[in-house]
């Protein structure tokens, strides 16, 4: 009966050490002061959407949070409502064990477990060049199609994009298996 027990209380403490490992919580932080109190935050799958799979949060205090059990990664946005949209950029997260910190703002940012701290990285990474490469198409439109400025600007935008591609290659070589390097290898394609 002895070794019943201890085997019975051996099962359960591996559940429950099973089960704290799969969890998630998300905390963020919404700025705009209190003109977004009582809003809802809602935790919307990048992938698989349906209603059932969509959980929401209450902004309080400018604050809010989800939390739950996960048995893998999986790549979620943190979405308002419409109008919140013009103040509050989206957010691509991944949901995994762990505790993410959120800031949702003009530029919101997500950290505090390794895929997404990889995935701010690489949001950071492809925003600035991204920007760039904007910025040379708008002077390349501006000039002939022969002016050796425009054709400077093409092989420096080719050279770019090349090393963003080798990037985002190395990006999905290293995280094959996971949720991070499956969302970057749909941009890399």
């Amino acid at each position: 009966m002895k070794k019943l027990f201890m085997a019975f209380a051996l099962a359960l403490a591996i559940v429950g050490c099973t089960s704290e490992n799969n969890r998630y919580v998300i905390e963020g932080v919404l700025f705009g002061g209190g003109k977004f109190e009582g809003e809802r935050i809602y935790l919307v799958p990048f992938d698989n959407g349906s209603a059932a799979r969509i959980d929401s949060a209450v902004v309080h205090d400018g604050f809010f949070r989800f939390e739950g059990q996960t048995d893998s990664s999986e790549v979620f946005i943190l979405r308002m409502r419409p109008m919140m949209r013009l103040f509050i950029e989206e957010l691509l997260i991944v949901r995994e064990p762990g505790h993410i910190h959120t800031v949702l703002n003009r530029s919101s940012s997500v950290a505090g477990t390794p895929l997404n701290d990889s995935l701010h990285r690489w949001k950071l990474y492809k925003a600035h060049n991204d920007s760039i490469l904007s910025s040379w198409h708008r002077r390349m439109r501006t000039h002939n199609t022969d002016s050796v400025e425009r054709i400077i600007l093409k092989y420096k935008s080719d050279s770019l994009r090349q090393s963003m591609l080798e990037y985002n290659k190395e990006r999905v070589a290293y995280n094959r298996d996971n949720a991070f390097g499956a969302l970057v290898n749909r941009f890399t394609h």
